[in-house]
């Protein structure tokens, strides 16, 4: 795909009695926080979906035609590359919405991932 991928700016944190974790890295000169004072709790959900946002930004930045799309979650939990067009396609032969792949929104509502 000849994505560019430099990432300069790595940090993970946690405040002094290990109850929030702070995480953010730097991607080809953006920053994206992946965690921002996260607090108990179980965010493999929202690290997918930070994650996914991250890709698909700089997949637009860089003019690329694919993005990436969520597929179901947890241990299951997976992803792809696909255009607008091999959406479509996938989409008309896969009618689980727990394993068609999702946009990130779509995946968020799904998989009942709290929006920050």
């Amino acid at each position: 795909m000849n994505l560019k991928f430099d990432i300069t700016n790595h940090v993970e944190e946690w405040d002094d009695d290990l109850s929030a974790l702070n995480h953010e890295l730097t991607v080809n000169g953006k920053r994206y926080v992946i965690f921002k004072n996260m607090k108990d709790g179980y965010a493999w959900g929202e690290a997918a979906l930070y994650f996914a946002q991250m890709i698909n930004d700089q997949l637009g930045l860089q003019h690329m035609d694919e993005r990436m799309y969520l597929i179901n979650g947890g241990n299951d939990g997976s992803a792809v590359f696909l255009t607008n067009q091999q959406l479509e396609v996938v989409n008309t032969l896969c009618k689980d919405r727990k394993w068609m792949p999702l946009s990130t929104e779509d995946w968020r509502v799904e998989m009942q991932v709290a929006s920050v």
